[in-house]
């Protein structure tokens, strides 16, 4: 699986809007066995008290804000940032109605905050993305207070490993793309090692999930948001006709999922 750090694909192609995130974000919705979505999930370890001041770097169109259970106290003030205008026109859209919300295009390694000014900084799987981790980490801890909290989310390497090895078995060259986003520079394997130069009382929650997915489509629709073009013609049959099999014998196709968030405090 291939590894996106340069800003410019990130900011044009893969993130320019929702579309190819929404199309990932449809399959784990949609088939996830756990008894709590991710994003609810996220938000109940966050602890957002009243007053708390709050940056998530790499908002998205805000999914972790609007599909939670769990209401934003009032008082909460929450800085959203993201490299891509047009990711934040839609957090920006889909917030309309809250006034607790202010929206940055940003450079996760300058950040343009003063220091000592965050409760909780949040990271939801966009660490592994960044070309300088070591200076994005630095610009965390400079804005959180001190005793605040770094909340990073990250896959683990067995993570949707089905997928690597269809891609092995269908289309080992890889010459369009891989299937999927390699998070091999901050993964749950080596996450809290990274964190700890710059921060101190390191934890890790796992999410106990996985996939079982029913239809053939969405799976192929998830690989094809990673490529610059779609499967070729025979490989998409081919891989569609394997699924279409393995769902007729076995009623689901199973998938790993490997997900955790680091909470890292502020020495």
């Amino acid at each position: 699986m291939h590894l996106i750090t340069d800003s410019h694909s990130l900011k044009n192609k893969q993130y320019r809007n929702s579309r190819k995130l929404s199309a990932r974000a449809s399959l784990h919705q949609r088939f996830s066995t756990s008894e709590i979505g991710w994003y609810s999930w996220v938000f109940r370890h966050l602890g957002i008290k009243p007053g708390d001041q709050v940056l998530e770097i790499g908002c998205g169109p805000a999914y972790l804000w609007q599909e939670t259970d769990q209401a934003v106290p009032s008082s909460c003030q929450i800085a959203l940032s993201d490299l891509s205008r047009g990711m934040l026109e839609e957090a920006r859209e889909a917030l309309a109605d809250s006034n607790q919300f202010n929206y940055s295009q940003l450079n996760a390694s300058a950040l343009p905050f003063s220091g000592s000014v965050f409760d909780i900084v949040i990271a939801n799987h966009v660490i592994y993305h960044l070309a300088d981790i070591p200076e994005a980490l630095r610009e965390i801890r400079r804005v959180l207070r001190p005793g605040a909290r770094l909340y990073a989310a990250t896959n683990g390497q067995s993570h949707l490993r089905e997928i690597k090895e269809w891609q092995q078995l269908f289309a080992p060259g890889g010459s369009k793309g891989s299937w999927g986003t390699r998070t091999t520079n901050f993964s749950l394997e080596n996450g809290g090692e990274i964190l700890n130069r710059w921060f101190s009382d390191i934890t890790l929650h796992t999410h106990p999930d996985q996939l079982a997915v029913t239809e053939a489509a969405p799976i192929i629709r998830y690989i094809n948001t990673y490529l610059d073009a779609e499967l070729d013609q025979k490989i998409s049959k081919d891989l569609e006709q394997f699924l279409n099999e393995k769902l007729e014998k076995e009623g689901s196709i199973r998938l790993t999922k490997q997900t955790g968030l680091f909470v890292a405090v502020k020495r």
